[in-house]
């Protein structure tokens, strides 16, 4: 009996280390519990590392820290490791950095370096013209290049094979991205007459059809799409929805309005990020959208915070002073940041300060 006993506390045992180790099936566990208590959060130290020469930028790239110096680009791990120190023999350099992987590019020039989160190369991009920007994009690299007639824009694979390219004349590219799959691209464009600006969306499938051409009231600052057609783009202070599926005309062409008229008021509009919902920062509220446009949190904010990214099954926002993360709608997090600046990568919260880079991981109790 003893052994048939610890036979089954040995299968539960083992059960609960597989529930904890794996986010997916954590996240469900925290789901189920959140109704028995007020779910909270405490950072737990992973490792601390000395900064050195104070960076033009930095940013995460998977659990790894890029440091951005100009003409030179490092990697270093959650270990304190350096994992790769590259000079940048550009030009004009300038980085992007997406999905875990960074475009190092040549501003005004002709070549890209795709870089790994461990700084190794990827790929190179050579024989551009006149390139304006370079971004990573969902496994793909997007590229805007300046010609006579307008710009371009193109999405390549990491060893320039192109996918995809369309030449708008006489219009620019104010946002672009493309659907996981690489089934839909999408991007906001504008021409000016001399006194205004006429903006456009586009979207195109895989082939490079044009599926989409829609005038808009103001220019689209950000953009995104699925593989199911399912559309949002942004302007100054408006989000719109659109899904290229829909059986209703309105809905492909006219989209679904949101924010200014709805929700906002006379609020402004901080940041936008796209994670498991789409959270809206305020400058007093967060906001948290489902893909369909509906409504699906609406809290209040305090402090001033200029930065929301996705976390965990909610949003991060952080700003000069301070960070607050938000789990399933609730604050679970508030931590002061003076003189330091936070980071993430959806999963860990790196803060870096003069004092070095702390790396972090998030622990949840029920209080």
């Amino acid at each position: 009996m003893k052994k048939i006993l610890g036979f089954f506390l040995l299968i539960i045992l083992a059960l609960a280390v597989f529930l904890f180790k794996s986010p997916s099936r954590r996240d469900q566990i925290i789901k189920f519990v959140k109704g028995e208590g007020e779910l909270k959060g405490e950072l737990e130290l992973v490792n601390q590392v000395p900064l050195g020469d104070l960076p033009l930028e930095l940013d995460m790239v998977g659990s790894n820290l890029l440091t951005w110096y100009g003409n030179r680009v490092k990697f270093t791990s959650s270990k304190g490791e350096v994992l790769n120190d590259r000079e940048v023999l550009l030009n004009n350099p300038a980085i992007s950095v997406k999905d875990s992987v960074t475009a190092v590019y040549d501003r005004g020039g002709s070549d890209v370096y795709v870089l790994n989160s461990k700084g190794d190369e990827l790929g190179q991009i050579n024989g551009l013209r006149k390139l304006s920007y370079s971004s990573p994009v969902h496994g793909f690299i997007a590229l805007v290049e300046r010609t006579e007639q307008g710009e371009a824009l193109s999405f390549l694979s990491y060893d320039g094979v192109e996918l995809f390219k369309k030449e708008l004349k006489g219009r620019h590219f104010s946002a672009f991205s493309s659907s996981k799959k690489n089934s839909y691209y999408i991007a906001g464009a504008f021409y000016s007459t001399g006194l205004d600006l006429v903006p456009n969306l586009f979207i195109y499938d895989k082939e490079g059809n044009e599926v989409l051409n829609q005038a808009t009231d103001f220019v689209p600052l950000m953009v995104n799409i699925d593989d199911e057609g399912r559309y949002q783009y942004l302007t100054d202070n408006d989000l719109y929805f659109g899904n290229l599926n829909s059986e209703s005309p309105a809905e492909i062409s006219l989209f679904y309005h949101i924010l200014t008229t709805d929700y906002l008021g006379s609020r402004k509009l901080v940041g936008l990020s796209f994670g498991k919902t789409i959270g809206i920062l305020t400058e007093d509220r967060l906001l948290e959208l489902g893909y369909d446009g509906e409504l699906l949190v609406d809290k209040p904010i305090t402090g001033i915070y200029s930065k929301i990214q996705p976390f965990g099954n909610g949003f991060m926002v952080s700003g000069e002073k301070g960070l607050k993360v938000f789990e399933f709608g609730e604050e679970v997090y508030d931590q002061s940041l003076e003189g330091a600046k936070a980071l993430t990568n959806g999963n860990m919260i790196v803060t870096v300060s003069a004092d070095g880079v702390r790396w972090n991981t998030m622990r949840y109790k029920l209080d």
